[in-house]
């Protein structure tokens, strides 16, 4: 399902209600929630154009009032009536949504050794989502609204440094990779599905490190939520210049995805999984050209790494899930 598209329909203000009073009693337990709620709940601050961060800010907000909430969603300036009225419309006919995804082999960017590197290493790079060139000019472009340019080291030494992420979401620059129909159809590939939701998420910039700025972050990590059953999720992330190796590249442990659930078990009772140290496995920081997409299993421990190159790493997060939730069987990771 692609939410960037559809027919303009008129919404039915009762259901969209109804449909935001759900979602509110889900995110402050009022009610047993489960996998299918937090998707559409992601989904909901997709249809929207909004960072989840923020979406859930606006739910404190608005003191868990499903019709404020309503109200402030339609005032935001990035509302689609198109997105919201196919995420309603799917939330509506969601009870026969709950079949499982039908595994079919799809065409698209991703060769057969492509997709046998995502099966064994569980990440991919998709080259060429945009072109090169139109990649770069976004870097400059993001780059001259933070005030600095990518060639010019004196335009952002001295600028303050937090962390890498840039919390904006509904930029123009930041649509032209999440229309590509190469990055959909080879998100196609990977979930074996066609019907996928496109996130609007943030970029990043990761700036090389001086004696004023050291990394911060974000160090390897999962972006997991425990409290669910075992399912497949991805991430991805487009290089909008070109990052080497040392350039505070993307940086993943390669096959963790195949002894994950092991892993998990392993774990002494009472551990945290968010608390440990992920560089004790086998990590490798990946070199990619701007344009490339680099799409990985959500159950690799992954994060930016230290710049110590001469230019900063500029990147768009960029993601595709389906609202049908796919579980996982023990031992598969897929």
């Amino acid at each position: 399902m692609d939410l960037a598209h559809g027919k303009t329909e008129m919404i039915d203000e009762q259901k969209a209600v109804a449909f935001l009073q759900r979602q509110i009693e889900v995110y402050f337990n009022k009610s047993n929630g489960d996998l299918r709620d937090c998707l559409y709940s992601r989904a909901l601050s997709d249809a929207v154009g909004l960072g989840m961060q923020v979406y859930m800010n606006m739910l404190h907000s608005c003191n868990a009032n499903a019709e404020k909430l309503w109200r402030e969603l339609k005032q935001q300036k990035s509302f689609s009536a198109n997105r919201y009225c196919s995420l309603l419309g799917s939330w509506l006919a969601s009870s026969e949504n709950l079949q499982k995804n039908s595994h079919q082999s799809l065409p698209g960017p991703l060769s057969s050794s492509d997709l046998e590197h995502w099966q064994e290493y569980g990440y991919v790079i998709v080259k060429n989502i945009i072109a090169r060139e139109t990649a770069l000019d976004i870097a400059n472009s993001l780059a001259q609204r933070k005030g600095f340019a990518l060639d010019d080291s004196e335009s952002w030494h001295n600028l303050p440094k937090g962390p890498i992420w840039q919390r904006q979401f509904d930029l123009p620059e930041l649509e032209i990779a999440r229309q590509s129909k190469i990055a959909l159809n080879a998100f196609q590939q990977v979930w074996q599905c066609q019907d996928l939701v496109i996130t609007r998420d943030q970029y990043s910039i990761n700036f090389p490190e001086s004696h004023k700025h050291c990394f911060q972050g974000p160090k390897l990590h999962l972006d997991v939520d425990f409290n669910f059953p075992m399912h497949f999720k991805t991430q991805g992330i487009v290089y909008l210049n070109d990052v080497a190796a040392d350039q505070g590249a993307f940086t993943v442990c390669p096959g963790f995805h195949l002894n994950y659930q092991n892993w998990i078990n392993s774990l002494p009772s009472g551990t945290d999984p968010n608390e440990v140290d992920f560089y004790q496995f086998p990590h490798k920081s990946i070199a990619a050209e701007a344009g490339d997409l680099i799409i990985w299993h959500h159950w690799l421990p992954h994060g930016a790494s230290p710049n110590h190159h001469q230019s900063p790493r500029v990147a768009q997060y960029l993601d595709m899930y389906s609202l049908t939730p796919r579980y996982v069987a023990p031992g598969n990771a897929f």
